[in-house]
């Protein structure tokens, strides 16, 4: 957590530092920032989504326990090498793939590759794993490259990098705002960002004066 405020004797009043999202637990479930019981994460799901499994083998869909989204936050305790490939055993969960997760501590340099593994996820307000929204879909690829960032578009614009003079030689990585939304550029032409545009719905890269036209209908 980034930020805690006690109530009394029951309850904190938490920050958490993935997402800036406050909210009230019971003092008893949280200590030093983490909540009472759960390990300290080690790697996060740095795919769409990875199937936790209860045994090392996934040759049977009857060892099934769970899906984690991207950004998952995961404590890895061991690792195993099987004929389908390397494996990852997670505290409290089970196997998974261990190409599906990546370490926190070495934070990706291309923000936008990240973004773009989220390419075709349907649009969905508020929505950080089975869909997103503008926002999010910044937020998201900016927590794989170790970025604090805001949860909407007012706290994007204000906290993360430098305002541009002009919108004329955008590189791969600028961010480019409206009022109520927000795209990354791929390159100087073509930008990625999560839409409610007919006819996509969904998380797609286009031209930016393809999505500058939506955005003035």
């Amino acid at each position: 957590f980034s930020e805690r405020k006690k109530l009394g004797e029951d309850w904190v009043l938490i920050k958490t530092a993935l997402h800036g999202i406050r909210g009230w637990i019971q003092a008893h479930d949280h200590t030093h920032g983490q909540m009472s019981g759960y390990p300290v994460p080690t790697h996060r799901i740095c795919v769409p989504y990875a199937f936790v499994r209860s045994s090392s083998s996934f040759k049977s869909d009857r060892t099934l326990l769970q899906h984690l989204f991207f950004n998952s936050r995961v404590t890895v305790t061991r690792e195993e090498e099987t004929p389908e490939g390397s494996r990852s055993y997670l505290a409290t969960a089970g196997w998974v793939d261990s190409h599906r997760i990546a370490r926190l501590d070495e934070p990706v340099q291309d923000f936008v590759s990240e973004a773009q593994k989220l390419i075709g996820l349907p649009y969905l307000w508020g929505g950080r794993s089975l869909g997103f929204d503008c926002s999010r879909l910044v937020t998201a690829a900016l927590i794989a490259a170790g970025v604090e960032s805001g949860g909407n578009v007012s706290n994007l614009r204000e906290d993360v990098g430098e305002v541009l003079p002009n919108l004329h030689d955008l590189i791969r990585g600028d961010l480019v705002f409206w009022k109520r939304h927000a795209v990354i550029m791929v390159d100087t032409y073509n930008a990625i960002h999560a839409t409610t545009a007919e006819p996509y719905d969904c998380v797609v890269e286009q031209p930016l004066e393809n999505i500058v036209r939506d955005q003035l209908n």
